[in-house]
């Protein structure tokens, strides 16, 4: 497994989203999921965000059990990103959890992931339960994934070099 940066395609949409929400961000709350700092963080073009990871680091704030938002945190957030976590997390459910009880109703989401396309392997952190950059999912499956829980503004791929999926949406 390559170390590679975050993709340029991925930090293209998490500024333009930002850009976009700008104002509301700045009057709420936003969590960022996944925010250990491998190659390139949210924190970077995002400040203000409170980062959760399973594993103590650099852009970490809160550390969290796979699935387990403490209570404090429990549905505190207008805005949540993932930026290339989820596709390393082999326990879908727990870290669809971790999304729905960070924000309010009505919050937002932004999640990249590397699509089925992408053939690419990625550097995790040295995390204690194992996780790799194994798990890809299709538009269609991410549609039904989030279709539930969210109102889906967007799921689109995006190809600049790598193979991403984006997902926009809004907890319902």
């Amino acid at each position: 497994m390559s170390f590679l940066t975050m993709h340029n395609s991925v930090k293209d949409e998490i500024l333009n989203w930002y850009n976009q929400h700008r104002d509301k961000i700045e009057q709420g709350k936003i969590a960022d999921l996944g925010s250990y700092d491998i190659n390139g963080a949210v924190k970077e073009i995002i400040p203000e965000s409170i980062g959760f990871d399973i594993l103590e680091g650099k852009g970490v704030d809160v550390v969290i059990e796979p699935g387990i938002i403490p209570d404090e945190h429990k549905f505190q957030y207008d805005f949540v990103t993932s930026t290339s976590s989820f596709q390393c997390c082999p326990d879908t459910p727990a870290y669809m959890k971790q999304i729905t009880d960070l924000l309010k109703p009505g919050g937002e989401l932004i999640l990249t992931m590397c699509s089925t396309r992408c053939p690419k392997g990625h550097s995790t952190s040295p995390n204690d339960y194992n996780y790799k950059d194994e798990v890809r999912y299709t538009i269609e499956e991410m549609r039904s994934l989030f279709g539930q829980e969210f109102e889906i503004h967007e799921i689109y791929e995006k190809y600049n070099g790598h193979a991403d999926l984006i997902l926009k949406a809004r907890k319902k």
